[in-house]
């Protein structure tokens, strides 16, 4: 079965609900009906439906939401408290959290901000910012950001699009050396591309710039959490750097580290099975 059928068979069994939260609208997905709770933190594309296949899995077991990062909120600050003000309404006030890439940035400041709503935390693919970073590296990350920014709004939405699907396919083909089948890839990553408006890549660019810019972490801003942690990477991903993958497992020393062969920064994204089951045997 290719993407365009899964992923209409996918919305068609998992309806998007909508609720405002702090002027804001979430839209979510909520499913199974598992004693533990599971809370999907999405990367870059700001959008559920990425993780559609690690959703069918973990809803077996457990009870899953998952949701668009929403609009209009100036700060990553500003983020995961409407996240945590839409948790509660929902009733996820203890849950695990699994963040990649961005989403794990966001799981890192809500671990801080609101550690008694945690059970567990699964980070992949992702880095952090501690007070340990140098300037010059704070600065390398900011800059690439800022020109990220630039380049999304000097470029035209269609030109812009068409760059970003070639270049993740063939990082794609490359990661996972040819293993991935090309149309999959090529629909998957076409259908979330074509649902990020400039507007929301500009806005998630954003909160990774405040991220950088105002967030510097040290080991006493996590003393109040007591959930255990899960660092998942993979040897090749080259989104984020080696030395800022390094202080993420510095920054959470007692956490379980994992390393896995070949995928790059795609490697949640098409290993769902794999990854889902360290999941289950690690943490949940």
């Amino acid at each position: 079965m290719g993407f365009k059928e899964d992923i209409r068979k996918f919305n068609e069994n998992h309806k998007m609900n909508t609720v405002k939260i702090g002027g804001s609208n979430f839209n979510y997905i909520l499913s199974g009906n598992g004693e533990k709770k599971v809370v999907l933190f999405t990367g870059g594309s700001g959008l559920y439906e990425g993780f559609y296949r690690h959703i069918q899995l973990l809803e077996k077991k457990y009870t899953v939401v998952a949701f668009d990062y929403p609009k209009g909120k100036e700060n990553i600050y500003q983020l995961i408290n409407s996240v945590a003000e839409f948790l509660k309404s929902i009733n996820f006030n203890k849950s695990y959290l699994i963040g990649e890439s961005l989403g794990g940035l966001v799981t890192e400041l809500f671990m801080k901000e609101h550690p008694e709503m945690i059970e567990g935390v699964v980070l992949t693919n992702t880095g952090t910012i501690t007070r340990n970073i140098s300037n010059t590296i704070r600065k390398e990350v900011i800059d690439g950001i800022k020109s990220a920014i630039k380049t999304v709004q000097m470029t035209p939405a269609y030109i812009l699009k068409s760059a970003v699907i070639k270049k993740a396919l063939k990082k794609i083909k490359d990661d996972f050396d040819g293993t991935i089948d090309s149309t999959y890839a090529k629909e998957y990553v076409t259908y979330l591309m074509e649902k990020v408006s400039k507007e929301k890549a500009i806005y998630l660019c954003g909160i990774a710039l405040d991220f950088a810019e105002n967030v510097t972490f040290d080991k006493g801003d996590f003393k109040d959490f007591k959930g255990d942690i899960c660092i998942i990477n993979t040897n090749d991903d080259e989104v984020f750097d080696e030395r800022i993958k390094a202080e993420l497992k510095k920054l959470f020393e007692d956490s379980i580290s994992k390393t896995i062969k070949n995928g790059g920064h795609a490697s949640f994204l098409f290993r769902p099975e794999e990854y889902v089951r360290m999941l289950e045997d690690i943490i949940i």
